[in-house]
């Protein structure tokens, strides 16, 4: 193998890919019933981390599962469109606080902004905020409302996603916009 190809390979490792084609992040079948509770028990995929994020996702027939947590004191969000889109067109979930209750929103990015979907998709969820982490876990729905603004009318096995990540330090108002950003591409198996 050339010098160069060696380095190539590399490289592609250092910077999160890998010489195969791989995606960053598997979203493999939940081998039990996953429960929506915090605990990241069901899951079997390894957990995706990049500071200060940590990620879980999973499936079954018919739903998505997640469970982020992220070290901070203020909103977080995900969000999942078609691969190599950001935010515009994207299913996105806000989870953040307000008067001390826990709350996790449903939005459709358009441009560099979004806005709550009038019928959420959103199935059970739970959130909380304790030692500087805020945790939400949800599931919905695979197949999308169509209408809602989404480029994806859905999730399915063998579909490549970006997946995008967002956060405030401090605040809880979804107004404000985020501290920080980022996204990972996945498949879904």
């Amino acid at each position: 193998m050339s010098r160069v190809v060696l380095m190539a390979m590399f490289l592609l490792i250092l910077l999160g890919g890998s010489a195969n084609g791989d995606d960053n992040l598997v979203i493999g079948f939940a081998g039990e019933e996953l429960e929506i509770n915090g605990e990241v028990a069901g899951y079997k995929e390894q957990v995706w981390e990049q500071e200060p994020y940590q990620l879980l996702l999973a499936r079954d027939e018919e739903n998505l599962f997640v469970h982020l947590k992220v070290k901070t004191e203020g909103w977080i969000s995900i969000g999942f469109n078609e691969l190599g889109r950001g935010m515009d067109g994207a299913n996105m979930f806000l989870g953040y606080f307000d008067g001390g209750e826990g709350f996790l929103r449903n939005d459709a990015g358009s441009g560099r902004t979004h806005s709550e979907v009038k019928d959420s998709i959103l199935g059970e969820f739970f959130i909380s905020r304790e030692n500087e982490f805020t945790v939400i876990e949800f599931s919905y729905p695979l197949q999308f409302p169509e209408d809602q603004g989404f480029n994806l009318s859905g999730l399915n096995p063998e579909d490549k996603i970006t997946v995008i990540l967002a956060y405030h330090n401090t605040s809880d108002n979804l107004r404000m916009r985020h501290s920080s950003r980022t996204a990972v591409n996945a498949i879904i198996k």
